[in-house]
């Protein structure tokens, strides 16, 4: 039984870039930041960006692809190269001024995870923003989650 368990994890591992590393019948994978970048010019227009989620509430992408990505558009976004990146991109709307202080994008063996902590101010304005990173390409099946945490 622990062999069949063994051999499940190891299928499993193959397609996530986990180590074959066991210690006490655990996988071990070596921390890992992957290396991000900004588009340049994305954030600057988030009336581009269609979706209109309400105050509070957040609509979140992983796009692997231009017609993806041209999807969320009503205007001609900056290119992407597709072939060696995915975007994850999101929106959300505050009932306050804010700004982006922190983007961090770390991964374990079988997820990435999307860390934005958005920033409020005392300004009384229902303002959208949109956050995004480009990280290389991400293979097939494997989970992003995104935490976006709004700050007062």
């Amino acid at each position: 039984m622990k062999t069949r368990l063994l051999a499940a994890l190891a299928v499993l591992a193959l397609g996530t870039g986990c180590h074959d590393k066991i210690e006490d019948g655990q996988w071990v994978c070596p921390p890992f930041d992957p290396t991000t970048s900004q588009v340049a010019g994305l954030a600057g227009n988030p009336g581009c960006y269609l979706e209109s989620p309400a105050p509070g509430q957040f609509k979140n992408h992983v796009i692997n692809t231009d017609a993806d990505y041209q999807a969320l558009f009503g205007c001609a976004p900056p290119p992407i190269d597709f072939s060696k990146y995915t975007l994850l991109i999101g929106k959300t709307v505050t009932t306050s001024g804010n700004r982006i202080t922190d983007q961090r994008v770390q991964q374990d063996c079988w997820q990435y995870i999307y860390s934005v902590d958005i920033q409020q101010n005392l300004t009384t304005v229902v303002q959208p923003v949109v956050y995004h990173v480009l990280v290389p390409k991400l293979a097939a099946g494997v989970q992003v989650t995104f935490r976006v945490q709004v700050l007062p």
